[in-house]
């Protein structure tokens, strides 16, 4: 029941840029909270054991009262907490599984502890297509950068959904390592607009958002070269899906419209230097959250 009401605010949440009509003012993350020490995460974890027990109730009610017991334990950041969470990725209950991935994202103080273990998590419940996109979004939140890899293969993901939000996610972390796996995959789904078959292409391309320019291009194919029996190569409908997905999250990524991926590939040739000072920094950070986390494991 959980994830039913999950899954679609999921998708609403994390694919909201494709389905704004207008630009909306960015909402300001909350402060990161400050560590605790141990003898707080001991307190937090003591009323959590009691919570989550969730003493006489039963089946949605039950989950209802794990979920708050484990939100309230969330808002304690420490190593002991993030652990316990990472445990419960593993329990038996869909449900439970998930929002333990949930609340693993709010140990915002520990991105360097907590981002491994969602990772891992991650890859213990790979076919779970909920699961997998609750993992991105709290690599996301946690601001984790020792997660790209991860993020690569979901992007290979053969749940749609989770390719989408994969990809959207180099934009919305400023993933700039990444762009260059943005750039190969225009490439790869042939994007920029036309119909091609074998010995024959058109293109048309006005500019106009949608799909109206792929179908003139197949209109005009038909009417100059006829049915033809050479396959087409690319114009299905996939290819037409994850375009707005594409230049959208190069749209957040640089800050720059794009129509076509071979815009896209000219704009980064001609900031290489940008490109390369915006990948420094991030290696930079996620040298320092490896550090971070490995004087907390001491």
């Amino acid at each position: 029941m959980i994830r039913r009401i999950l899954l679609p605010l999921a998708l609403l949440f994390l694919l909201s840029p494709l389905l704004a009509v207008a630009e909306e003012p960015a909402v300001e993350e909350d402060p990161i909270p400050p560590l605790a020490d141990e003898a707080e995460a001991r307190e937090a974890l003591d009323v959590f054991k009691k919570d989550f027990k969730a003493r006489g109730a039963k089946g949605d009610e039950k989950i209802a009262m794990k979920e708050v017991a484990m939100r309230m334990l969330a808002r304690t950041q420490h190593p002991l907490v993030a652990d316990r969470l990472y445990r419960l990725t593993r329990d038996r209950n869909a449900d439970i599984r998930t929002l333990a991935m949930l609340y693993l994202g709010y140990q915002r103080a520990l991105p360097g502890y907590v981002g491994p273990l969602v990772v891992k998590a991650i890859k213990t419940h790979n076919t779970d297509a909920v699961f997998a996109m609750f993992g991105i979004e709290a690599i996301e939140r946690l601001d984790y950068r020792g997660g790209i890899d991860m993020i690569r293969a979901l992007m290979a993901h053969k749940d749609e959904g989770v390719k989408k939000v994969a990809i959207l996610f180099i934009g919305d972390a400023k993933e700039w390592r990444m762009i260059e796996d943005l750039l190969k995959l225009m490439k790869e789904l042939k994007i920029d607009k036309g119909w091609k078959t074998e010995g024959h292409e058109v293109r048309y391309d006005t500019g106009a958002s949608g799909d109206h320019d792929q179908k003139m291009a197949e209109k005009i194919y038909k009417a100059k070269y006829g049915k033809g029996k050479g396959k087409a190569k690319s114009g299905g409908r996939a290819m037409r899906d994850i375009k707005p997905v594409l230049l959208e999250t190069m749209k957040n990524l640089t800050g720059q419209d794009f129509f076509q991926g071979a815009s896209a590939r000219d704009w980064a040739d001609k900031n290489e230097g940008l490109i390369e000072k915006e990948q420094k920094t991030l290696n930079e950070v996620e040298a320092k959250q490896k550090a971070e986390a490995a004087a907390l494991a001491d």
